[in-house]
């Protein structure tokens, strides 16, 4: 049965999951830390508006926060934006050169935002009380 507390978008990805396709049928891709959206993928883009703590594989574009159980800050300044087709380590920001992404994706978060007025997010997994 389909949920019907949230928006499903309908998006048909059948092709790509069984591999008689490269390429979804959807172009951008949100990103969570718990009930924080930190990143967006657009296209071949990712643009972050928090840093966030790199798994045990360690990746370098962001920055490892310390602490117990610590995953994401606020950032100063502008989104970071990295290319992860050419970068699949997000090692190089290139949101100065390619600040014309950062449009882009943001219209990814308006329309996600948009949609939360219709359908709210429900409330994240307390893991605190057992």
């Amino acid at each position: 049965k389909v949920p019907d507390d949230r928006p499903i978008d309908g998006v048909d990805q059948t092709d790509l999951l069984l591999g008689t396709s490269d390429t979804g049928r959807r172009d951008a891709l949100l990103t969570f830390v718990g009930p924080d959206l930190v990143a967006v993928r657009w296209r071949q883009f990712r643009t972050y508006f928090a840093d966030v703590a790199p798994g045990r594989s360690g990746w370098g574009g962001t920055h490892g926060l310390p602490g117990t159980g610590s995953s994401a800050a606020p950032m100063n300044g502008y989104p970071k934006v990295f290319n992860i087709e050419s970068d699949p380590r997000e090692e190089h920001n290139i949101g100065a050169l390619y600040e014309w992404v950062i449009g882009p994706t943001l219209k990814v978060v308006e329309d996600y935002k948009a949609g939360l007025q219709r359908y709210p997010n429900p409330p994240a997994a307390n893991l605190t009380r057992w």
